[in-house]
């Protein structure tokens, strides 16, 4: 891992990668080899181990709000940077 790679923000390929560890790992199919590499994942660039922190957080809010009875507000790609939301 370079000094770059450190300073980095996780990018669309950091984070998809880690909704996919997260998927395994809330799905009862975690066994000791998934965890080994996981951790290999983790350790093999700090914006690993950012994207699935910030994974875990956004699905531990979800997880505390009631969406009961809300719509959705789905957005237009070109329309999401104005969330406010930086990852």
């Amino acid at each position: 891992m370079s000094f770059d790679d450190r300073n980095r923000a996780p990018g669309e390929q950091q984070f998809e990668e880690a909704a996919e560890w997260l998927s395994v790992t809330e799905s009862g199919r975690f066994e000791p080899k998934a965890r080994r590499e996981l951790d290999c994942w983790l350790a093999a660039d700090s914006r690993h181990a950012r994207a699935f922190s910030r994974m875990q957080y956004i699905l531990m809010l979800i997880g505390e709000v009631d969406l009961s009875g809300i719509a959705a507000d789905v957005s237009e790609p070109e329309d999401r940077g104005r969330t406010g939301f930086s990852f």
